[in-house]
């Protein structure tokens, strides 16, 4: 599920900049690309150079590339409050208007931003406004509006969280996690389609991984172990920590490790480094990774124990 909390980068903006005619265009896509630079270093920086980037784009532009020139901008601006500041209400706001500002566009350059505004979207009404529905209604509207392996993969997760939950019966337990499993096996075959040429070596090993982890909760054993061999473990990076934290703790319930077992220790080492400051600078985006922990099934033997305690409380949050 930390992917549904993660972070920068619609598509790369520089295959854009010899097929702009317009000069704002070319210093937006400067300014964006200077952003990104200061994402993980400087907050403040990144923040302003994502809203100059923005003043430059066209307004209301009728050319495909400066829509998706302007789309991207607007949606690496709801990546950063969402990720960075927790500032949600802005997140939304940004989202949104990706959506609204394209209404029956349908260019690849375009309904790509469009699904990933949707996924995000999708992600504060989980897990902050606490909208289980409509956040399902969004990840579906994300995948069907442009299916691609993160659509896929993102859906995927969300039937899997849904599917461990204690309010479900099993057959509808059952459903879900097949149907996460699918979704999962979808994003795979995706990937390697790879229409977009934007798959990296940590995408590939994050997408096999959710495939391990629904296939640990339907008992698919072999197939688990098969896969997780061909999980290239060191190319996971720092979006993958809390799925790696999920999976220890599918094991540990299987093997019959509860608190102050190694295993409590390993899934808690993974989670701190998913919800440090390094990579969730504000108090509430932080917050935010904790709601997700306290609720997740399989976080449920762990979280009482106090040793947890910095990772299930609240901390205060400026503003």
């Amino acid at each position: 599920m930390n992917k549904l909390v993660s972070v920068c980068a619609a598509l790369s903006l520089s295959v854009l900049l010899g097929s702009t005619a317009f000069a704002s265009d070319k210093k937006a896509i400067e300014l964006y690309q200077e952003a990104v630079k200061h994402w993980r270093t400087d907050a403040n920086k990144c923040e302003s150079l994502l809203q100059k980037a923005l003043a430059e784009t066209q307004p209301k532009p009728k050319d495909m590339n400066s829509k998706a020139i302007r789309a991207n901008v607007l949606l690496a601006m709801g990546q950063f409050y969402q990720g960075k500041t927790g500032d949600f209400d802005n997140a939304i706001k940004h989202y949104r208007m990706v959506l609204l500002e394209n209404v029956g566009v349908n260019h690849p350059k375009v309904t790509n931003m469009k699904a990933q505004a949707l996924l995000n979207l999708g992600t504060i009404y989980y897990s902050v406004k606490k909208d289980i529905d409509e956040a399902v209604v969004k990840f579906k509207d994300a995948h069907k509006t442009y299916p691609t392996a993160q659509t896929a993969d993102t859906l995927s997760q969300i039937l899997f969280r849904q599917a461990r939950g204690a309010n479900i019966t099993a057959p509808s337990k059952k459903k879900k996690l097949e149907t996460a499993l699918a979704l999962a096996r979808e994003a795979i075959m995706i990937d390697k389609k790879n229409p977009n040429k934007r798959s990296t070596p940590a995408l590939r090993a994050k997408y096999r991984l959710q495939l391990v982890i629904c296939l640990e909760a339907l008992d698919q054993k072999d197939e688990a172990a098969s896969e997780w061999k061909s999980v290239d473990q060191g190319k996971l990076g720092d979006t993958a920590l809390y799925q790696l934290a999920q999976l220890e703790a599918l094991r540990a319930a299987k093997a019959g490790e509860g608190k102050g077992s190694k295993a409590a220790e390993k899934i808690a080492a993974l989670l701190r480094k998913a919800i440090s400051e390094k990579l969730r600078p504000a108090a509430r985006a932080r917050n935010q990774l904790r709601w997700f922990i306290r609720t997740e099934a399989d976080f449920a033997p762990f979280v009482k124990d106090e040793s947890w305690q910095d990772l299930t409380k609240d901390e205060p949050e400026k503003g």
